[in-house]
């Protein structure tokens, strides 16, 4: 996984949408296994399973874009190059450097 580049902010709508599918979502949160039944706008459908824990990270997702926030996700074993990390805390690199060289 490399580090997303574009960063989507939740627009009023998708904030409204988050904070009620975080609500219905969290009734699941301390199940160890959940079955999900997906339906696209095309009318597609698909059932997931997933293991409880996912549903935590969901709701974490949910919860920070009803506040506005954009979301980034980075594996705990992914490494960055010092421009990545920059990017990632929204400073400059030189300034990363700085803080590193302390």
């Amino acid at each position: 996984m490399t580090v997303q580049k574009v960063v989507h902010l939740p627009t009023q709508a998708e904030m409204e949408q988050a904070k009620i599918s975080s609500r219905t979502l969290a009734k699941y949160a301390n199940v160890d296994r959940v079955q999900m039944s997906l339906r696209g706008s095309n009318g597609e459908t698909d059932e997931l399973a997933l293991p409880g824990h996912v549903i935590q990270i969901l709701l974490d997702v949910l919860s920070e874009m009803s506040r506005g926030n954009a979301i980034s996700l980075i594996p705990h074993h992914q490494e960055l190059s010092t421009q990545e990390a920059a990017n990632v805390l929204n400073v400059s690199r030189p300034y990363l450097i700085g803080l590193l060289e302390k």
